[in-house]
């Protein structure tokens, strides 16, 4: 690790420690303010945009503990009793989202890959904020993150296929990664 992503990392943890404290004095949740705090960062300190190699690691390995997390909390026992028409109303919603950021991306002329971005549904932030309101275990906390896990889902999925798409077009050597990614699953 080299000096530029010591101070980076050192810049992340103190905005780790200080936004909780800071989001409890002015009432707000601490994820607005953790994101608010990185667009500070990353407007003011010259190449915080690209921190490195390290710092880049440790944000994924966070994004995958939260994605985790965001697992351990959904009650399936839950979902199980709401059967398959309990499930159908989250993954409509879910579908709607992803149908309303396609229609605004095409309002404004957005490249495809910017509508599916768009559609992104993020459920770390949505648990992360459910979490923190005592929410988790409600019905509508419950609701909303099956509604997260559903739009993770087909965000993965589309982004996917987008990515495919564009690497191999639409011929037989589309449908041989496809079906390699398939098999992956399985």
């Amino acid at each position: 690790m080299d000096g530029k992503q010591a101070s980076m990392l050192l810049l992340i943890m103190v905005g780790a420690f200080l936004m909780p404290l800071l989001s409890e004095r002015i009432g707000w949740f601490t994820a607005p303010c953790e994101m608010l705090y990185g667009a500070f960062i990353a407007a003011v300190v010259p190449g915080a945009h690209d921190p490195g190699s390290f710092v880049s690691s440790l944000a994924y390995f966070g994004f995958l503990l939260l994605l985790f997390l965001a697992g351990l909390e959904i009650d399936f026992t839950v979902l199980l009793r709401r059967g398959r028409k309990g499930l159908l109303r989250p993954l409509i919603a879910a579908l709607g989202v992803q149908i309303v950021a396609l229609g605004v991306a095409l309002a404004l002329r957005l490249p495809l890959i910017d509508a599916l971005l768009l559609g992104a549904l993020s459920i770390s932030l949505l648990l992360v904020v459910l979490h923190e309101g005592h929410l988790t275990q409600s019905g509508l906390g419950q609701s909303l993150l099956v509604i997260g896990a559903f739009g993770e889902f087909l965000s993965i999925f589309e982004l996917t296929a987008y990515d495919l798409v564009s690497r191999h077009g639409l011929d037989w050597s589309l449908l041989l990664a496809a079906g390699k990614l398939v098999a992956l699953l399985v």
